[in-house]
C-alpha cells in the first residue's frame, strides 16, 4: 500500500499537547514515618503550529530548502508541475503550511491514485491525493493567514515565468541570427565554388582551344612542305627531260 500515512516530527497530536506525568509513589510502612507526596512532574511539549509568516517561499522550495521527503516510497523529486508549490491545510484550528516535495504517478494496475508527498514547515508529513492538493491550494491563496504570501509567491512566479520569456526570446533571436548568418556564409561558400568551376571550365575550354589551334598549325604546316616537296619533284623532273 501507497503512503497515506501522517508522521509527526515532534510526536504530537496537532494542535494539541502531549503530557507525560511522573508521580512518586505514596509509601506507607508500619516503623518508618508517612512519606510525604510529591508534586506531580509535568513535561509539557509545546503544540506544533505553523506559522504562516515564517514560512519559506515556492521559489526557496523548489531549491531543495524544505527537505526530502522520507519513507519508504520511491518518490519522484521531477517531472510534475506540482512540485515545490506551496500548502495549506487546517488541523483543529491550526493552519499547517507546506511544500509539495515528491510524486508517485496513478497506478491503474493497482488503482491507486497519484500522491502528493507535502513536507511541513513543522516538518511534519503527509501524502494527499490530486483533489486534496487542488483544496490545498486554494485554502493557501484565500486563507487571511495565507493569502498575504500566496500573492507575493504568485507574483514571484509570474516574474520569473516573464523573465522566462524574455531569455527564451533572446535565445531564439541569438539562435535565428546564427542561422542566417550561417546560411549566408553557406551562400557565399557556394558563390565562390560555383565560380571557381566555371574558372575551371574555362580555363580547360581554353586549352582545349589551343591545343586544337596548335595541331590545326601543324596539319598546315605539313600541307605546305608537301607542297614544297612537290613543287621540287616536279622541277627536277622538267630538267630531266632538258
Amino acid at each position: 500500500a501507497r503512503g497515506r500515512e501522517w508522521t509527526s516530527a515532534a510526536g504530537t497530536t496537532r494542535g494539541c499537547k502531549k503530557k507525560i506525568i511522573t508521580v512518586s509513589a505514596v509509601v506507607s510502612m508500619a516503623d518508618t514515618p508517612p512519606a510525604i507526596e510529591e508534586e506531580p512532574v509535568v513535561t509539557e511539549q509545546p503544540s506544533v503550529e505553523s506559522n504562516a509568516d515564517d514560512v519559506p517561499t515556492e521559489a526557496s522550495a523548489a531549491d531543495g530548502k524544505s527537505g526530502e521527503p522520507n519513507g519508504t516510497e520511491d518518490w519522484l523529486t521531477e517531472g510534475h508541475e506540482w512540485l515545490g508549490k506551496r500548502v495549506a491545510r487546517t488541523f483543529g484550528e491550526g493552519i499547517a503550511v507546506g511544500t509539495i516535495v515528491g510524486w508517485l504517478p496513478e497506478n491503474e494496475a493497482e488503482g491507486d491514485p497519484a500522491l502528493f508527498h507535502v513536507l511541513h514547515d513543522d516538518l511534519d508529513e503527509e501524502d494527499l491525493e490530486g483533489y486534496e492538493v487542488e483544496a490545498a491550494f486554494e485554502m493557501y491563496r484565500t486563507d487571511p493567514r495565507t493569502a498575504k504570501q500566496a500573492a507575493k509567491d504568485a507574483a514571484r512566479e509570474a516574474a520569473e515565468k516573464e523573465k522566462a520569456a524574455k531569455l527564451a526570446a533572446k535565445e531564439k533571436e541569438k539562435k535565428e541570427k546564427a542561422e542566417k548568418k550561417a546560411a549566408e556564409a553557406a551562400e557565399k561558400q557556394r558563390i565562390k565554388e560555383k565560380e571557381r568551376e566555371e574558372k575551371m571550365q574555362l580555363k580547360a575550354e581554353q586549352e582545349v582551344a589551343r591545343q586544337q589551334a596548335k595541331a590545326e598549325q601543324e596539319k598546315a604546316k605539313q600541307a605546305r612542305e608537301a607542297q614544297r616537296l612537290q613543287r621540287e619533284k616536279e622541277k627536277q623532273a622538267a630538267l630531266k627531260k632538258m
